[in-house]
């Protein structure tokens, strides 16, 4: 399986669970990806990204990579005044905290899925808050980056389709006699 698919994979997964745990004031309005667009009224949402991941040589063979992968939970928000937003912002925050430590469905993903865990581990990494705006209605956003580490290995056929026979000599000394010759023959 190529390791865009458990990317894809991974981050609809969080959507799932952010959307089914229906978080008091967002309820279902999480999004996959940052460029959708809002209007105040709309708000609070939450969108779900991907912004980066590392990548390391496993193992040789088969060639497996280690990856960690940001996945970063946005909260947008807007209030009457600044502590407000701030408190919000602080609820929200934990809110989704609390339901990405209970993980659910993202647990259920950390078993085997052909031959290597789909997720291996999770855990917050960071959290930036940001706010725009003065007077009446400033605007709020609350990032946590999650780092989830999970293994993909890489696919190639390793016998062709029209292979039919394989053979090999084994040579048992400098006069070529006593040599061994062995041949598989596919069907």
């Amino acid at each position: 399986m190529a390791s865009a698919s458990k990317r894809k994979k991974i981050r609809h997964k969080v959507v799932e669970i952010l959307k089914d745990a229906a978080i008091p004031g967002v309820g279902s309005d999480v999004f996959p990806g940052r460029s959708i667009s809002h209007e105040d009224k709309e708000l609070p949402v939450i969108n779900v990204f991907t912004r980066s991941e590392d990548v390391d040589r496993y193992m040789e063979t088969p060639k497996t990579y280690k990856r960690n992968l940001q996945v970063e939970i946005e909260i947008q928000t807007t209030h009457d005044t600044d502590p407000q937003l701030l408190d919000e912002m602080d609820e929200l925050s934990q809110a989704v905290e609390d339901v990405m430590e209970r993980g659910g469905d993202l647990y259920e993903m950390m078993v085997k899925e052909e031959n290597c865990e789909l997720i291996n581990d999770f855990e917050l990494g960071s959290t930036l808050y940001d706010t725009e705006g003065a007077g009446s209605n400033p605007l709020g956003s609350a990032r946590l980056v999650y780092n989830i580490e999970y293994y993909t290995n890489e696919e190639r056929k390793v016998i062709p389709d029209n292979l039919k026979t394989i053979g090999n000599t084994w040579e048992a000394n400098e006069n070529k006699d006593g040599d061994a010759k062995d041949e598989i023959k596919f069907q």
